[in-house]
């Protein structure tokens, strides 16, 4: 089996965000069954200036995201800044006019969320290819039979078609 670093370091982040899914997730259950004050007027200059970097960010690693696997690892960690900024801009706005501080955990459970849901697709792709899966664009039947059509094709016998890394060819 091929072990690409690309796909390792793809792997390693999809767990980390996923353990960081399951953090925020957890304080956002901790904060809902034990309420705390929470300062609404300090958490959004924090929030305005952690997201500034943002846009451009995700706009940089948005188009290579859909052909490398670590790169796409990379866009949903900057794209989970960004909506944690988002969240954590909103709950402090609720908070601050209306004084309504369970808004802070249910923030954070959306963005939580939002990071197992995508992580979890990315997790599955990067464990495909590192267990050299077929492309789940392809059609081993298919391919087998385009085989079949050519003259020089005399038989088939045993047919493999997987995954070696993320990144080279698209479909």
């Amino acid at each position: 089996m091929a072990i690409n670093a690309r796909n390792l370091a793809a792997l390693l982040n999809s767990l980390a965000l996923l353990a960081l899914a399951a953090f925020i997730l957890y304080e956002a259950y901790q904060r809902l069954a034990r309420p705390r004050p929470v300062p609404g007027g300090r958490c959004s200059p924090s929030a305005r200036w952690a997201s500034a970097p943002t846009p451009r960010a995700c706009g940089s690693l948005r188009q290579e995201a859909h052909g490398n696997l670590n790169v796409r690892a990379a866009y949903l960690e900057v794209l989970g800044d960004a909506l944690g900024s988002v969240g954590v801009l909103v709950a402090a706005v609720v908070i601050m006019a209306t004084g309504w501080t369970p808004i802070d955990s249910l923030a954070g459970v959306a963005i939580g969320l939002f990071i197992v849901v995508r992580t979890w697709r990315l997790l599955i792709q990067v464990v495909n290819v590192l267990l050299e899966g077929t492309p789940p664009h392809l059609s081993i039947a298919e391919i087998e039979t385009a085989m079949r059509g050519w003259s020089a094709c005399a038989a088939i016998h045993d047919l493999h078609v997987w995954t070696l890394t993320s990144g080279t060819a698209r479909p």
